[in-house]
C-alpha cells in the first residue's frame, strides 16, 4: 500500500500587525501550511525567494503604493506567485 504524504506549502504574509500574524501562524500551521512573516518589501522578497512561496497575503494597512510595490516584486521573482490582499 503506498500513502501519499501531504507536503506543507509556503506561503508569505507581510503585515505590521503582530497579533494578526501570530494567530494566522497557528490556525494556518494547522491547515498545513508554513507560514513565513515579513514586515516590508526587502524581508518579503528574501523569504519568498528562500521558501519558494506561491502565495502571498499582502496588508493594505502598509499603504497602496507599498503592497503595489511589494506585490510587483514579488511577481518579479516569482511569476506564477498568487497575491491576496487584505484588510481589517
Amino acid at each position: 500500500m503506498i500513502h501519499f504524504i501531504k507536503m506543507a506549502k509556503d506561503l508569505l504574509l507581510v503585515t505590521t500587525d503582530a497579533y494578526f500574524a501570530k494567530v494566522l501562524l497557528q490556525g494556518l500551521g494547522q491547515a498545513g501550511y508554513r507560514v513565513h512573516v515579513a514586515k516590508g518589501k526587502g524581508e518579503a522578497v528574501v523569504r519568498a525567494d528562500e521558501r519558494n512561496c506561491t502565495l502571498a497575503f499582502l496588508d493594505m494597512d502598509l499603504g497602496y503604493k507599498a503592497v503595489a510595490e511589494i506585490g510587483r516584486s514579488l511577481r518579479m521573482l516569482i511569476s506564477n506567485i498568487k497575491l491576496v490582499l487584505f484588510s481589517d
